[in-house]
């Protein structure tokens, strides 16, 4: 028996349990690592406790939705004193509106919003959108780019950071093209893209009424006006998710009015769009309570962190053909020199060794995704980073010269 199962064996018969009535024992593909993964049963701050009393520091705090931490006090609070009075409503509730009064104040580009409830849906609706408006039904996306648990159909892939590529792409099919959805910050590898990159785009999409829209799930956190605003760039449509929700189930998509007002039940003809817990208002308090607490203070004090904890890395693996890239609060690691610039570069890179990464660093309390990537949190401080940063010194040599012993 190994290390991680020798400690973890609550956690193993919870699996095997599971597996007699979820397929792969769960409902969330993401979470399933070999031999099994660890059964939570509660956080606080920036630690979390799974079912046999091993305690973690968490760096990926629900993949980034977590950004106070866990349960954190006011929003705690809230939220319960919220259900008291109801918890969803076949109704709208002034939540919503004072959710939405928020993120339109906050992203320039956002004239109205509309909620869901992931950021799969989101992507789902922006493109109906897109769709509706030009009457056409191509969607251009990212190669290795990820927008949801669902297939988008007629769309044209295009490598990340490659200009040349997209300009190309976009003028030949410019009459059959109804948008074009990039990450600011691609999560298979959190590559930044260059700023070029987002320009050309938003100008070619612009010269062929092309709808063009931000993927800001993920990096609405890296500023309060999300990644548009540090790339100065703005979109027609953008999607949102993860921390407006406040660590409950959440998506929103905003953009220009004439965009967002076909979904208006007002106009004779519309983009129907429902959803039982669409906009409930235990939600819409968590959202609140945390956009609050996350003002441009708080934001700059994550990407310190963030940049802080990527640059003591990159010196510190430096001589290991190992380095993390990443923007502010985001990281991940990249088994290679230099960090990769587009997700087929990434691809290369030996997958075998992020799975041994995780589970040594798991195997040390300290919590990260299977593929590579971590994020900071407010509850996080200087004590847990550094703690990060040694673990990784302590480990990685081992899983080098482990492929190397394979080879």
């Amino acid at each position: 028996m190994t290390q991680y199962e020798d400690t973890r064996k609550v956690s193993k018969a919870l699996f095997q349990k599971a597996s007699q009535v979820m397929p792969g024992g769960d409902t969330r593909s993401v979470t399933y690592f070999e031999p099994y993964p660890s059964f939570m049963v509660s956080g606080s701050g920036c630690r979390i406790q799974d079912a046999d009393g091993n305690v973690y520091i968490d760096f990926l705090n629900n993949y980034t939705s977590l950004i106070l931490g866990h349960a954190h006090p006011e929003i705690v609070t809230a939220v319960i004193d919220r259900v008291k009075k109801g918890s969803v409503f076949p109704a709208p509730t002034e939540e919503q509106v004072m959710l939405a009064e928020m993120i339109t104040k906050r992203v320039k580009s956002c004239n109205l919003v509309r909620f869901c409830n992931s950021g799969s849906e989101a992507n789902i609706q922006v493109v109906r959108a897109a769709r509706a408006h030009t009457k056409r039904e191509k969607v251009v996306t990212i190669c290795g780019g990820y927008h949801g648990g669902f297939d988008f159909k007629n769309f044209i892939g295009i490598p990340f950071n490659d200009l040349e590529k997209a300009e190309e792409t976009i003028r030949e099919y410019r009459n059959e093209i109804a948008c074009v959805i990039v990450e600011p910050v691609l999560g298979k590898g959190m590559i930044p893209a260059e700023k070029d990159f987002l320009h050309l785009l938003r100008e070619l999409t612009a010269d062929f009424d092309i709808v063009f829209v931000l993927d800001e799930v993920v990096t609405f956190r890296l500023d309060t006006g999300g990644a548009q605003a540090v790339y100065n760039v703005k979109p027609d449509m953008t999607t949102l998710g993860k921390l407006i929700g406040g660590g409950f189930p959440v998506g929103a998509f905003g953009g220009r009015e004439d965009l967002m007002m076909l979904f208006s039940p007002q106009n004779e003809e519309f983009i129907h769009h429902s959803g039982t817990f669409n906009g409930n208002p235990v939600t819409m308090t968590a959202g609140l309570e945390t956009l609050k607490i996350l003002d441009s203070q708080a934001i700059e004090r994550l990407n310190e962190m963030g940049d802080l904890l990527r640059e003591n890395l990159n010196k510190t693996l430096e001589d290991m053909n190992v380095c993390v890239s990443g923007m502010g609060s985001l990281l991940h690691f990249h088994f290679a020199r230099e960090p990769a610039s587009n997700a087929e570069e990434f691809e290369r890179q030996n997958r075998q060794r992020f799975s041994q990464l995780h589970m040594r660093m798991l195997t040390n309390r300290v919590y990260m995704a299977p593929g590579g990537m971590f994020n900071v949190s407010l509850a996080i401080g200087e004590e847990e980073t550094e703690k990060f940063l040694k673990t990784a010194e302590k480990v990685i040599p081992h899983i080098i010269n482990s492929s190397f012993s394979q080879m």
